[in-house]
């Protein structure tokens, strides 16, 4: 099972995992389980990194497939909030238990990988659970909803069209400027380019 990311994506993703690792073992929370879960903990495990990664997961079909894909595997968990597979009942349902379930465990985590439902709300719950060197990622960041939630992010920008990474620490000025002038280059091409190809 692979995830559902360019080649680049899937490259940049691993790039972080192993700059992340200091020696010590990498916490990972994940929102909405799938593809990324087995890819890149059978990516950890090869590179002999030691991890935890935490998936939160809200549809039962996705929970099952998944959690047969990494039953073998100790420090993978796959955690059900079910609200069924209804997608206008996952989008009008508050899933507040999805949402806060990482704080609740009262850990801190190195990477958090947002890519499942409510992922703004996720991206300003996972602010106050991110390590301070740790680091956010949001797929499908393209859509322009998730991106009120960026300025949450001192230290921010996009790293391929459909990925993004945010981080609490701050930056210099000239860095946002920079961040700035790549999220705006990126959306220009994503919105007159690739979009209309799509």
């Amino acid at each position: 099972m692979k995830p559902l990311m360019s080649l680049y994506e899937i490259f940049t993703f691993k790039r972080l995992l192993k700059k992340i690792y200091k020696g010590q073992k990498i916490d990972i929370l994940e929102w909405g389980s799938g593809g990324s879960t087995v890819y890149f903990t059978d990516f950890l495990r090869k590179k002999n990194i030691p991890y935890t990664w935490t998936s939160v997961e809200y549809n039962k079909g996705w929970h099952e497939k998944v959690s047969k894909e990494v039953s073998n595997d100790p420090d993978t968990k796959v955690v059900l909030f079910d609200v069924g597979n209804s997608v206008i009942r996952q989008r009008h349902t508050d899933m507040e238990d999805y949402i806060k379930y990482p704080k609740s465990t009262g850990q801190k985590f190195d990477l958090m990988f947002v890519d499942g439902r409510k992922r703004r709300r996720c991206l300003l719950e996972s602010r106050d659970i991110v390590k301070n060197e740790g680091v956010v990622l949001l797929h499908d960041a393209c859509r322009k909803y998730y991106q009120c939630s960026f300025r949450e992010y001192p230290n921010n920008t996009f790293i391929g069209l459909n990925l993004w990474i945010g981080r609490i620490n701050q930056v210099s000025f000239l860095r946002k400027i920079l961040n700035r002038c790549q999220r705006f280059i990126l959306e220009t091409l994503f919105m007159y380019f690739i979009r209309p190809v799509r």
